[in-house]
């Protein structure tokens, strides 16, 4: 009888053992999520001071995803489909670091003639170019730690959990922050869009942004939750149960979207909900949507697009599109010229201020004097790095993008997530045609560790994610 008892505790004992170990890694994984959260938390990271002190965390947080996870060891060991982004992001950083040399293709900048002693260089500020660097090797490291995530199904549908609900209760936030009082964030009075939601963020179109896509993906976790409850058929009681917070979830997401008033926000997160709505759909032939399918669909994208057109902010932002977009003109046209003036090297990463400073005169100073960020992430890149830096970026994002979704196709699992994530990515890509929420270091951190995400499950082992 003790020896029976013995053996019974010894298997508690190795049971319990088992279950903390198959926790541990959910602890590891909140820890990214609360790097990535508490990065938007203090204004999105915005000062150069505290972008660099996270850009060492995320340098911290992949060496020890890496070495001091067992997980993290196993993934990195069996890494695929990393070599192109790799090779790319390498030829970005080559070519930025070459335009600070004498050696920059297309020649040196002509300023530098007025600086005898000075090295002369395609940059118009070095140490801009070198802070820009280190931050892409952060966003880099957390590329990889997204990847190492995505090589194992289980551990990237947890992560995508906890992030949701961390973004959920981060809408949520934002959504009662707005209405107690919307002329501050965080205690801190607006310099303007006072009457707009802006969550934590100083700039009411980089908060829909974060708010557009992660509502995307809060509507692939709904469809989850709802494919979950009526696999063995419907009922309501279920469905409400699986579904419910997850669909309170997504309507203050789309509520705190539309308080926004962001014109562009709004068409592109209605731009991703549509193309990962069809997508789904469409995805698999066996399962093409009934007629009472699509009319649901419709329906549902109708009362998106009547909310936001519906909402008293947004109605007076339209009425002011053509002034708005006279300025975005004037900006684009500005800076475009700017780039054609030297088009190889550019003018150093992290050199737009420096440019626009140079560029302002009698006509364009109105539009260009308070900018801080070209409205453009495309043309702002161009005219950065010039085409020897964006286009292998550009060719970086496009490569990821495009594996994430064969991905959705080759695979068996997780492809409805991956479909999201590239979805995702689109409300950031067409909102960063018109605003640059793209160069707020928060939004980029948690866009790159997606986009390693998106790349790991699409390339993980068989065995893995099917």
């Amino acid at each position: 009888m003790a020896a029976d008892a013995e053996a019974r505790s010894l298997k508690v004992g190795a049971a319990a053992a088992t279950s903390s170990r198959r926790s541990l890694p959910n602890v590891s994984l909140v820890l990214v999520v609360l790097l990535l959260m508490s990065g938007h938390l203090l204004f999105g990271a915005n000062r150069t001071d505290v972008a660099l002190q996270f850009t060492a965390l995320y340098g911290v947080g992949f060496l020890t995803v890496v070495y001091l996870t067992s997980w993290g060891r196993a993934a990195t060991a069996r890494w695929s489909g990393m070599a192109v982004p790799a090779v790319l992001f390498v030829a970005v950083l080559a070519a930025a670091g070459l335009a600070m040399t004498p050696f920059a293709i297309g020649g040196v900048n002509p300023i530098w003639s007025y600086v005898p002693k000075a090295r002369p260089a395609a940059v118009l500020d070095r140490s801009s170019a070198i802070i820009e660097m280190m931050k892409l090797c952060g966003l880099a490291c957390l590329f990889g730690i997204g990847a190492a995530i995505g090589q194992e199904q289980e551990r990237a549908r947890r992560f995508l959990h906890i992030f949701l609900m961390a973004a959920a209760l981060y809408a949520s936030w934002a959504f009662v922050s707005h209405l107690a009082d919307p002329r501050t964030v965080m205690g801190v009075a607006k310099i303007f869009h006072r009457d707009r939601l802006t969550a934590s963020f100083l700039s009411a179109n980089t908060a829909a942004t974060l708010l557009g896509y992660t509502g995307v993906l809060t509507a692939a976790l709904l469809v989850e939750r709802v494919r979950e409850a009526t696999r063995n058929g419907w009922r309501m009681d279920r469905v409400a149960s699986a579904a419910g917070p997850t669909l309170i979830a997504f309507v203050v997401i789309l509520v705190s979207v539309v308080l926004t008033s962001s014109r562009a926000g709004l068409a592109a997160t209605a731009a991703g909900l549509a193309l990962f709505a069809l997508w789904e759909l469409f995805s698999q032939p066996w399962r093409r949507p009934s007629p009472r399918t699509m009319i649901l669909v419709g329906a549902a994208l109708v009362i998106v697009l009547g909310l936001a057109f519906t909402a008293d902010a947004v109605s007076r932002r339209f009425v002011d599109l053509n002034a708005d977009a006279a300025v975005r003109t004037q900006l684009f046209d500005s800076h475009w010229r700017a780039f054609k003036a030297s088009p190889w090297s550019g003018y150093g990463l992290g050199n737009f201020y420096a440019v626009n400073r140079l560029i302002e005169n009698a006509v364009n100073y109105r539009d260009l004097s308070y900018v801080r960020a070209l409205h453009n992430v495309y043309i702002q890149w161009l005219e950065e790095g010039g085409l020897t830096a964006a286009l292998p970026m550009f060719a970086c994002i496009s490569w990821i993008l495009a594996s994430t979704g064969l991905g959705a196709h080759r695979r068996r699992r997780m492809t409805m997530w991956m479909r999201a994530l590239v979805a995702a990515s689109a409300v950031i890509l067409i909102h960063g045609t018109t605003d640059y929420a793209l160069q707020v270091p928060s939004i980029t951190a948690t866009w790159a560790c997606l986009l390693g995400l998106g790349l790991g499950l699409a390339n993980a082992p068989r065995g893995a994610n099917g």
